[in-house]
């Protein structure tokens, strides 16, 4: 029995696929996978679905007499993606709508409103197919020239059925169709940096304005749900200083200003807020941001 080189290695199953357009005259991919600012993404493709790429091969065969077929000659045929995308984006309606105009009377010009034309026009972008591997490894397909894409059903429903993209890829002057790139993502593209979690909460600026007359009593200043010990009503800056300072999200605290001016508190963490307990005075402790 001869030995066979099978390898479950090159089995392969996409995990995930993004089909990217470009309107630009020379888009262009990094080696490391990268794409450049002028690639649309169609969105997100239909679960369940194949990425429909399909190259057609014409058979062309020369029968002999008494003899069958004696010689066999193949003809290229077309080489089209299908792909069912449920987003409705800028870059699916480019393809939907190529043909469209704002008008060209300035006072009957709407924003955000446009004329979509029905006519003969195909959008023509350049395509890029990209491949998520069940190894991690990617692929990408990159069509050398620009394609005819198109989209015809524009149903909608109460389910997001989606909306099929055909996309004709045609050869260049060499035929090539296709540039293709295997790679592994560098582990910097896959960094998600944290956005609701933060070392520190960002610091504000407060200016809090005792009211006028008080004549004894006392008041307190909160951050969050700490509260500082009882200040007098003609307490100074280092003295509300010193009770922020003392509990938690005021230990950097500064405090500038007055009682009759108002302080100006900073670089504390939390929600500022003010407790009274004047006497003499009518009015509110007020706390707002500071100019």
């Amino acid at each position: 029995m001869s030995i066979k080189q099978r390898n479950p290695q090159n089995v392969k199953t996409i995990t995930d696929a993004v089909v990217y357009i470009s309107y630009a005259d020379d888009p262009k991919v990094s080696k490391n996978g990268v794409l450049d600012h002028t690639w649309m993404t169609l969105g997100i493709l239909k679960d369940d679905q194949e990425i429909d790429l399909n190259r057609a091969m014409e058979i062309q065969e020369t029968k002999g007499l008494g003899m069958g077929t004696v010689a066999v000659t193949g003809k290229p045929g077309s080489v089209v993606l299908k792909v069912l995308v449920l987003e409705e984006n800028e870059a699916v309606q480019s393809v939907l709508w190529p043909d469209r105009t704002k008008g060209s009377t300035p006072s009957k010009r709407i924003d955000g409103a446009e004329i979509l034309l029905h006519s003969a026009v195909l959008a023509r972008p350049f395509v890029a197919v990209e491949y998520e591997f069940n190894d991690g490894s990617h692929r990408i397909l990159a069509s050398r020239t620009r394609t005819a894409a198109k989209g015809e059903n524009l149903s909608k429903g109460q389910e997001a059925s989606g909306t099929e993209i055909e996309i004709n890829v045609l050869p260049d002057t060499f035929k090539a169709v296709f540039e293709k790139l295997d790679f592994v993502p560098d582990e910097k593209q896959e960094i998600i940096d944290l956005e609701r979690f933060t070392n520190t909460l960002p610091q504000a600026k407060k200016l809090v304005k005792l009211p006028a007359g008080a004549t004894g009593g006392t008041w307190n200043l909160r951050i969050n749900y700490n509260e500082t010990k009882d200040l007098a009503h003609d307490a100074n800056a280092d003295k509300v200083k010193e009770a922020l300072r003392e509990i938690a999200g005021g230990e950097e605290a500064t405090v500038s200003g007055s009682a009759t001016a108002g302080f100006t508190v900073e670089a504390f963490e939390g929600i500022l807020a003010a407790v009274s307990h004047l006497e003499g005075a009518t009015g509110q402790i007020t706390v707002e941001d500071a100019p």
